[in-house]
């Protein structure tokens, strides 16, 4: 399943540990939802090891596809197309990250721990987005086939060795074909829609947030109101980056049937 899945499923679950009315559970909340997230996706993966297996298997295909014929055009836009949503990504998680060192050191809001997290996650982002751009830059200065293996190997985690191996005995349809489990599509769609729905409680979750700011400048509210704000911008913030990130690769992924190449 697709990250906006398991973001989606986390923040709902905090209204209903709310409705459990213990001690343990109020007090570490966050980690009874964490538990209870990986929980879940433990029971998936083993309920459904091969639609998730061909979900992963049908992202990396047409990448290494392309380097399979030599299509180094192809690989250089979606390497383009990769770097500029991890940028505008990066960029997004910058300018929260901002907002919440805003708030925990002029404001003096008790938002420590969240901060590291979300600053964690901030780092991340920029990583990949500069290394997208450093491979980016990299294949147009050489644009070969051998630099698109090193990238699909370096950038995208993938092995193309294994690929090659098992694409020389039949043809790109006949591997998309193979092993696709019943209903894929309905799959995707749901998934989708999760995505969706992580885009729309990230909204919700940083408008709300924004609704209490003014309130921060009183100094009886500020420790309690300031934690909401904290913990609305971090929720908020990675949902949209999860939810348009999810929505962009499923929408791709279901404009092009099973026997189309991706390009």
């Amino acid at each position: 399943m697709k990250t906006s899945f398991y973001f989606v499923v986390w923040i709902l679950i905090y209204p209903l540990l709310g409705l459990i009315d213990n001690q343990f559970v109020n007090r570490n909340s966050f980690l009874v939802a964490l538990a209870a997230v990986w929980g879940l996706s433990m029971l998936l993966n083993r309920l459904m090891p091969s639609t998730l297996s061909y979900e992963r298997h049908t992202q990396a295909a047409p990448i290494l596809e392309d380097i399979f014929t030599s299509n180094v055009a192809a690989f250089g836009r979606r390497l383009r197309r990769d770097a500029v949503i991890e940028t505008v990504t990066a960029v997004y998680l910058c300018l929260s990250t901002v907002a919440i060192m805003y708030l925990v050191f002029k404001l003096n809001v008790d938002g420590w721990m969240m901060l590291g997290i979300f600053a964690v996650i901030t780092y991340g982002a920029i990583v990949r987005c500069v290394n997208l751009i450093k491979a980016k830059i990299a294949l147009k200065s050489d644009p070969t086939r051998e630099l698109c293996m090193e990238i699909a190997r370096k950038n995208y985690m993938l092995d193309y060795e294994s690929y090659h191996n098992a694409r020389s005995t039949m043809s790109y349809e006949e591997m998309m074909s193979a092993h696709r489990p019943r209903h894929f599509n309905i799959f995707q769609i749901v998934s989708l829609l999760f995505a969706v729905a992580s885009i729309l409680l990230g909204l919700y979750y940083i408008v709300d947030g924004l609704s209490y700011i003014p309130y921060l400048s009183d100094t009886n509210l500020k420790l309690g109101l300031g934690s909401v704000v904290i913990i609305a911008f971090l929720y908020g913030s990675l949902a949209i980056s999860f939810g348009v990130k999810d929505t962009i690769s499923l929408i791709n992924a279901l404009r092009h049937k099973p026997s189309a190449i991706n390009r």
